[in-house]
């Protein structure tokens, strides 16, 4: 008799912890898709919290690319990227086929030239006296210089969703990662200046001295 209740007792229990489990893997599929522990740069601003669900190799256990967070100046400081300059840019999407659509279509000569007007803009601040003709006619040519050896170096795309103010709503992000022998922007930026310079030259004692100031600083680099 004690041997038959203990059987009816083990086959009940086994019972009740096949339910438990039944309830908590169906509870589990209810609560949405496995929230993943890890931080990507850059929060969706005015979230309360924002949760990773996929990202590009996560199913493979791939780590988060370690280039997606440091600027790109430390970025150039890479061993690897010694001879490049290296240029991010981000995507928003709503779905991932939204994302990919735009990694395949990205216009990177116009984004690269962009990026490079503005790192090279960013080189004049403080020079005064600078012939506007002359900094608007190297704008342009930069603008239209395309860059042999430039390469997509890596992309990346998550599905995250945020809550803000009780409301939840799911996107994508996609980030691309370029980089351009530092030769060929060095190449393109001489050639922009002397051209310009030769349109339109210095013509007073203070300009002349503001585009040899913007020439010693360009020594360096971007």
């Amino acid at each position: 008799m004690k041997g038959s209740l203990f059987s009816s007792f083990r086959r009940i229990t086994a019972t009740v912890v096949a339910a438990l489990a039944l309830a908590g893997g169906l509870l589990g599929c209810a609560s949405g898709p496995k929230v993943l522990d890890v931080v990507i740069p850059g929060d969706v601003v005015g979230a309360e919290e924002v949760r990773v669900i996929e990202y590009l190799g996560s199913n493979a256990g791939e780590p988060v690319p370690s280039w997606l967070e440091p600027p790109p100046g430390e970025l150039e400081a890479m061993p690897e990227f010694s001879e490049s300059y290296v240029f991010r840019f981000a995507l928003d999407g709503a779905t991932l086929e939204e994302i990919q659509a735009s990694f395949r279509s990205f216009p990177e000569s116009r984004s690269i030239a962009g990026a490079i007007i503005t790192r090279a803009l960013a080189k004049t601040e403080g020079v005064q006296h600078l012939p506007d003709d002359l900094m608007d006619r190297a704008v342009r040519i930069v603008a239209a210089a395309e860059y042999a050896g430039t390469d997509r170096t890596d992309e990346f795309w998550v599905h995250e969703e945020s809550v803000a103010e009780e409301t939840m709503t799911t996107r994508y992000r996609g980030w691309l990662l370029y980089s351009v022998p530092r030769d060929q922007v060095h190449a393109g930026l001489v050639l922009a200046y002397d051209n310009a310079a030769a349109s339109f030259p210095p013509a007073t004692e203070p300009e002349l001295l503001a585009c040899e100031t913007l020439q010693t600083r360009f020594r360096n680099g971007l």
